[in-house]
């Protein structure tokens, strides 16, 4: 974030999300030893970075542990239980959603993944995830009371 400030300050205008995935993936790749070993544990690293700039408008990239980067289309996901929830968002994700049906998609998509991972939120599991609205306005987050009444809808 602190690098993306100085460019800004340089360049006279934000960074763009492709910029902003560039350094990532630079920053990910200098650590990349460091990333896979942990206390003599070798281990897996992964990273979502998704915003809304006014040059490219929304946008969504995945990272490798060797600082990859792939651009995806619609949507994504990581971690455990990460066919779960990628199922559930090729089942219920459809172009010009609402924020709220979009939402609510997202907030299954992480149900779905803990329930077959078991490191992510589940339904009657606490806390809720952390839900990010991010578009052309900023980044926002959703209210957890918001997120509990999508979690009780969806049981």
């Amino acid at each position: 974030i602190e690098v993306c400030s100085r460019i800004r300050r340089k360049i006279k205008r934000p960074v763009s999300i492709p910029g902003k995935c560039n350094l990532l993936s630079e920053i990910i790749r200098s650590n990349f030893v460091s990333a896979l070993w942990l206390d003599d544990h070798q281990f897996g690293f992964a990273a979502i970075l998704g915003g809304f700039d006014r040059f490219n408008g929304p946008q969504i990239f995945s990272f490798e542990s060797n600082g990859g980067c792939f651009e995806h289309e619609d949507y994504e996901a990581d971690g455990a239980g990460i066919e779960s929830a990628l199922s559930s968002l090729r089942r219920y994700f459809l172009k010009n959603l609402t924020m709220e049906e979009a939402v609510r998609i997202g907030v299954l998509a992480v149900i779905t993944s803990g329930k077959v991972g078991g490191h992510s939120s589940h339904p009657t599991g606490d806390p809720p995830p952390t839900i990010k609205i991010v578009n052309r306005n900023g980044i926002s987050e959703l209210p957890e009371t918001d997120i509990e009444k999508i979690r009780w809808s969806l049981r």
